[in-house]
């Protein structure tokens, strides 16, 4: 692992406004908690890369790579159109996948990491949801909504964290469409479960920056979504790319990884060699 240096918090400002084309059925799908596969505490020295290396088969990740940097979504508001719960700004990045297609995720069965940060003093309980867009907006924004995942309300701990989330469905056939090499991905956090969570502590989630990629490509920019005002299943949120937010330092790159599901062969080569360990057991 790459050394630790102490985090650092950036307030993520500046907003504009697109218009909004018809909407579709979006899925949202309500997951259990997910998984915790590294940790970086503030000022702690991490040196165990077998937790966050690149998933093998993966077309986008930069989860290995973390930079000693977060930003914080901020802009915390009582969201109307979120059950009146309080709700963050929504922050993305691009992705650019390494060759493959990001239709990967219109198959049931592929996996995902992301960087969750907590810049509080103490663990904060919040709910986060993440929401993917094709890069088909004014000036390559956040254009198409594609759906996303909202986690089970989850006691985030100070510092970074990356989760896993495996055997995902299908954002819906052909989302993203076949081809697709560039989207936004990103998350905002809400008190859904959690009614003791101020706006503060809201105002104090975000992500983990991480750079450079390993798998794919992502330019040194973000997108920041104007006041929470829905659950971000909108085609072309109201928002603005930030080239460049922090001054490339550090770069604006927050920690994703995209994988496909397994390949049918994969599963059944596995599929042999736990059942010849299970006859090789039985023999001893």
């Amino acid at each position: 692992m790459r050394g630790f240096v102490a985090l650092a918090a950036f307030a993520a400002t500046g907003v504009s406004f697109f218009a909004a084309s018809t909407a579709r059925a979006f899925v949202d799908f309500s997951m259990p908690a997910p998984t915790v596969v590294a940790h970086y505490d503030f000022g702690q020295l991490n040196t165990d890369d077998s937790l966050d290396l690149p998933t093998p088969g993966s077309i986008y990740s930069n989860v290995d790579t973390f930079s000693g940097f977060a930003a914080a979504n901020g802009g915390t508001v009582v969201n109307a159109g979120n059950g009146n719960l309080l709700t963050t700004r929504y922050l993305a990045d691009d992705l650019n996948s390494a060759g493959g297609s990001f239709d990967v995720m219109s198959v049931a069965g592929w996996s995902m990491k992301f960087s969750v940060a907590n810049l509080n003093a103490a663990a904060t309980t919040a709910r986060f949801r993440i929401r993917f867009f094709l890069r088909d907006g004014a000036g390559g924004a956040p254009g198409t909504a594609l759906g996303g995942f909202s986690f089970a309300t989850t006691s985030i701990p100070t510092g970074v964290s990356t989760f896993t989330a495996t055997n995902l469905g299908s954002l819906g056939a052909g989302i993203p469409p076949s081809g697709t090499t560039q989207i936004w991905a990103g998350m905002f956090f809400d008190n859904s479960g959690a009614a003791a969570t101020t706006a503060a502590q809201l105002d104090n989630l975000g992500q983990g920056l991480f750079n450079p990629p390993v798998i794919g490509t992502s330019a040194d920019q973000d997108f920041l979504s104007g006041a929470a005002t829905n659950t971000f299943l909108v085609n072309n949120p109201a928002g603005a790319v930030r080239p460049s937010p922090f001054a490339a330092n550090p770069v604006a790159n927050y920690g994703w990884e995209i994988t496909p599901a397994p390949e049918p062969t994969s599963l059944a080569v596995l599929g042999l060699s736990i059942m010849g360990f299970t006859l090789r057991r039985r023999r001893i």
